[in-house]
């Protein structure tokens, strides 16, 4: 067997660090956090930050190597590495034992592997994190990387390959590479692998790829390529003292990063600029995609030139180039900025989604694209957009919200690659000076010959030839012609026309910062979760019109508010006609907002439309200086309803294709949509919404305009830098503006109503070996994508009773479920790459979702499968497995969770809203759960797991969406619906939800 060549250029030898020395972080200035950056003796970087206030630990360590560092023999070498490492190191032997742990205490673990980064993560609860980290270190230090699981995993990447092979994103990108890179540069890469990359072709050349994985781990997984960060409730000297000794184990190899081989290599094909690639989309999507070589950017961070570009050509008000396509009906939506920013080169692009209109006016389209780049060179800059950039970048870093400890890690392990040590947090946001000249430098890349033009509709559908190997697109390559670059290279500003013209300055920008809360109050680090949530909102308004729920913040302290409007209408009891008219209601509304709503979005005030079964639910949230106002500018266009109706059809065939869109997402995708048809009463089908498509009238919208603020009724809350005088009058200032004629009473609001599952039929199942799965309602449809491989299986056991204690019983047994169903269903026996376990409440009724999803069997195989693992897990786990330590370390790691106070204003904002919006009221959820946590046993577990999950007393309903090209098991269920429908018509609907009670009482066998 022959092994792979990885090369190491000898010459790149660093100088060790003789000791380990730290360094001083500059951070935002409300943050509470510590920070302390090292960097070891064996030169791996290190950031240590200690939170007081979380109860979870987390790390990551990204390594500066990915798919750019493949062999060209063996394409996904590091992504299948970055599967190996988890299973088992020469300390840590049992390939499930970091899984394991962390779900025992609290945790999850994932990975990822980028172009140029490859990075691991984890979070635990927060005692357990030395434990954690020990396992973690060994995956750098003596992994086992052992034969045997080898081929295993190479089905697990495969999976992962089909999971994604119908995803547009990465079909795009793969044929940008095809066309545009330089075959020699590691840009034009298959960055994911497969079965044939990674175990086909490689026996068939007889290349050793364990071999080659043993080689690529030791060459480029070297301490001097590794940057870490840690996030503790521990002090900053204890964090060291832990990571320290452990991370200092890992071996440096003094190895300059992989960027070093390639950075003198062309990037881009000299023919594969200025020109034009057409593609077919697996969705009905028509999009225009331009991209700009650049330089690398991260040198550039303290005046981050491509920020500036970003701005203005991404802009949306009047004068910028989205607003005059948008205007002349050719797009409806443009974003623009960087695709890539790598160590030795970046692109810069636009992405703009077509209309049927504009798919026919491209080069018009780019022409004006050209001009606007030219009215930005020749604008002279004027100052109050760099300043309006600067001092908006700085407030969004000083008042950035606490994240999560995860996200955090993940994210700093990831900048420490790009940033100074003293610049992990500020680098990516703040920008200290202006440099024209810069600006000007990358302007000059963006010209027609350099550009590469990406055209994807369905309209190509039989006209392209040529096919990208690994994901199957089918596409064509033409050069742009002489004349056109001609003209978009002669394009300059028409001065005579007023259309195009830089932003004006922001009206949105906050100045007061002022908090409202007494001074003195305890500060967030000093709150208790249960003293908190009851003291929550308070209800300040109730009358025919209005319940307003208020609360001045007084934990979090930022000048920030969060404002949610749920709009109850008589009109909004949904068929749907209804349902479409609002959808398109919505659309249209977006549009008349957007002129201004851009502005107050760039200043940090960001607002969200969502149409509901039970209603339209309008959220805005941000600085609270110039809040008010804009909320009255949306009420006012709210009633007016000023739509443009030239743009009817264009609304209409954007809604057509997102409906059409959204049922060829991923069998597991679907199969969630199918089960919410089934579960809930009000649920509407999205073939339902495309039936009326077509036959809806402008009028209709007119006529639905009119009739929805007939009579309502406004639940709102009110929370964070506002007092309640303020939030008074803001509900009468709206009450002004809305042309309510009577309130809507509460029994006659829109409620979310669930469906009661029928228990098992016992004379209905076989005697055979199918009735393994032969149990409960079966739900059948096919994936609507004629080339679907995969296919889907969900399972749903309902809970029948309306108690906190069935929810939490659930959480925890999902909890210990979920590690091991995974270790099982994906990790050994390989049935696909989702695989996923949720507990839910919904209306107050539990519940809890099993989702497989498969290239590799039928669905009938799975749900058996699925069914085993149920039994096997209720006697060697529940049954003999889990041990009394055990158990107690679940429960503690989910009481810990339930305690957990909020971190952020949006989050506890979003907390409250879920209890108000669901007409709970019942803001002690979470500590009265972590209480009833004190009172569950293993026999508890075992009853309940019984009773609900293998007796006659189970509640089930299973959802197939199956492949379209893998082969199905002749199967006949005993009770087979494909119509949601007709199934809920014939089940009892669970009455109106009542208040959860704190009960002692125990679910019996």
């Amino acid at each position: 067997m022959l092994s792979c060549s990885i090369t190491i250029n000898k010459n790149n030898i660093r100088t060790i660090i003789s000791q380990n020395w730290k360094m001083w972080i500059e951070k935002p200035k409300f943050d509470t956090r510590q920070y302390r950056a090292l960097c070891l003796n064996n030169e791996l970087r290190v950031l240590l930050i200690s939170d007081a206030e979380s109860e979870k630990a987390a790390a990551a360590l990204n390594v500066s190597v990915g798919y750019f560092s493949d062999p060209p023999q063996i394409p996904g070498l590091a992504h299948l590495l970055e599967h190996l490492l988890f299973l088992g190191s020469e300390k840590y032997p049992d390939e499930s034992e970091y899984h394991l742990y962390l779900s025992q205490h609290g945790g999850t673990c994932n990975a990822f592997t980028a172009e140029e980064n490859t990075c691991f993560h984890f979070d635990v609860t927060d005692q357990r994190l030395s434990g954690a980290l020990d396992r973690f270190a060994q995956f750098f230090i003596a992994p086992l990387l052992k034969e045997e699981v080898y081929e295993r995993e190479v089905r697990a990447v495969d999976s992962e390959h089909y999971k994604n092979i119908l995803n547009d994103s990465r079909r795009f990108f793969q044929v940008f590479k095809c066309v545009a890179a330089e075959p020699r540069h590691p840009l034009a890469k298959f960055g994911t692998g497969n079965h044939e990359t990674l175990y086909k072709k490689p026996r068939t050349e007889q290349v050793d790829v364990v071999k080659c994985l043993k080689e690529f781990h030791s060459t480029f997984y070297s301490s001097n390529l590794m940057t870490l960060c840690v996030l503790s409730r521990q002090s900053l000297d204890n964090l060291e003292q832990l990571v320290v000794p452990l991370f200092s184990s890992v071996p440096n190899r003094s190895v300059l990063a992989p960027y070093t081989s390639y950075q003198d290599l062309s990037v881009f094909k000299k023919d594969g600029l200025g020109s034009v690639c057409k593609l077919v989309p697996v969705q009905d999507r028509r999009t225009l995609q331009i991209s700009w070589p650049f330089p690398e950017l991260f040198s550039k961070y303290e005046k981050k030139p491509e920020h500036y570009l970003s701005h203005l050509l991404g802009h949306e008000s009047k004068g910028s180039l989205y607003y005059l396509l948008k205007e002349k009906g050719w797009i409806n939506n443009l974003s623009c900025g960087p695709d890539l920013m790598l160590q030795t080169f970046s692109t810069f692009g636009m992405t703009i989604e077509l209309t049927e209109m504009g798919l026919v006016h491209v080069e018009d389209i780019l022409y004006y694209t050209y001009e606007y780049v030219d009215c930005i060179r020749n604008s002279n800059f004027p100052s109050h957009i760099f300043e309006e950039s600067q001092k908006l970048e700085e407030l969004r870093f000083h008042f950035q919200e606490r994240s999560e400890p995860l996200n955090e890690v993940v994210k700093n392990a990831l900048n420490m690659q790009y940033y100074p040590l003293s610049k992990i947090l500020s680098g990516p946001y703040l920008i200290h000076s202006f440099d024209a000249n810069l600006i000007l430098s990358l302007l000059e890349d963006m010209v027609p010959s350099k550009m590469c033009v990406m055209l994807s509709s369905k309209t190509f559908e039989g006209l392209l030839d040529e096919r990208e190997p690994w994901y199957g697109t089918y596409y064509g390559k033409f050069p742009l012609s002489g004349d056109l670059l001609f003209q978009l290279s002669s394009v300059r500003k028409n001065e005579e026309e007023d259309n195009l013209y830089l932003p004006s300055p922001n009206p949105f920008i906050p100045g007061d910062f002022s908090l409202k809360c007494q001074p003195g109050i305890p500060s967030e680090s000093q709150s208790d979760k249960k003293d908190f949530v009851e003291n929550g909102p308070k209800q300040i308004r109730k009358d025919a019109i209005w319940t307003i729920h208020h609360q001045l913040d007084d934990r979090f302290q930022r000048p920030k508010v969060h404002l949610y409007f749920f709009i109850h209408s008589a009109y909004f009891h949904f068929s749907p006609r209804q349902a479409l008219f609002s959808k398109l209601y919505c659309l249209f509304l977006e549009d008349i907002l957007n002129e201004y709503g851009y502005y107050a979005q760039l200043a940090g005030i960001h607002y969200q439309l969502d149409i509901t079964n039970e209603g339209l639910i309008l959220f805005v949230g941000g600085y609270n200086d110039r809040i008010s106002n804009f909320v009255l500018q949306i009420f006012e266009e709210m009633v007016h309803f000023r739509w443009k109706r030239e743009h009817w059809h264009i609304k209409k065939d954007l809604l057509k294709r997102q409906l059409e869109n959204s049922l060829k997402r991923e069998p597991f995708h679907l199969a969630l949509q199918e089960w919410k048809c089934l579960v809930i009463e009000s649920q509407l089908h999205l073939d339902d919404l495309l039936e009326s498509v077509d036959l809806a009238s402008e009028n209709d919208i007119d006529s639905f305009h009119a009739k929805m603020f007939e009579q309502v009724h406004l639940e709102a809350l009110m929370y964070g830098n506002i007092l309640q005088e303020e939030a008074l009058e803001m509900s009468h200032r709206i009450s002004s503006i809305l042309p309510v004629r009577q309130g809507l009473k509460e029994q006659a609001w829109p409620v979310k109503r669930i469906v009661q599952i029928p228990l098992l039929n016992k004379k209905d199942r076989h005697s055979s070996s199918d009735s393994l799965t032969d149990m409960g309602i079966h739900f059948i449809k096919n994936a609507r994508l004629q080339d679907e491989e995969n296919g889907a299986v969900l399972l749903y056991f309902q809970v029948d009773q309306q108690e906190l204690y069935s929810h939490v019983i659930l959480e925890l047994l999902e909890q210990i479920m979920s590690k091991h169903c995974f270790d099982d269903l994906r990790t050994t026996q390989q049935l696909g790459y989702v695989v996923a376990t949720r507990a839910i409440m919904m209306s107050e009724i539990a519940g809890l979702l099993i989702i497989v999803q498969s290239s590799a069997y039928s669905t009938h195989y799975v749900e058996k499968k699925i069914q085993l693992f149920l039994e096997n897990f209720y006697e060697n786990v529940l049954k003999k497995g889990l041990t009394e330590d055990e158990l107690a370390d679940y429960l503690q790691a989910l009481r810990s969770e339930k305690l957990e106070p909020a971190k952020r204003l949006s989050q506890q904002a979003a907390w409250f809203w879920s209890e108000i919006s669901s007409h709970s009221y019942y803001y002690t959820r979470f500590v009265d759960e972590a209480a009833c946590l004190n009172d569950i046993s293993r026999n508890d577990l075992l009853n309940c797991f019984h009773r609900y999950f293998l007796s006659d007393e189970q509640r089930r309903i299973t959802v197939h969406i199956q492949s379209n090209k893998a082969a199905q098991d002749s199967i006949t269920y005993s009770s087979v619906f494909t119509d949601a429908t007709l199934f809920k018509r014939s089940q009892f609907i669970y009455p109106i939800r009542q208040l959860l009670k704190l009960t002692n009482e125990k679910i019996s066998q």
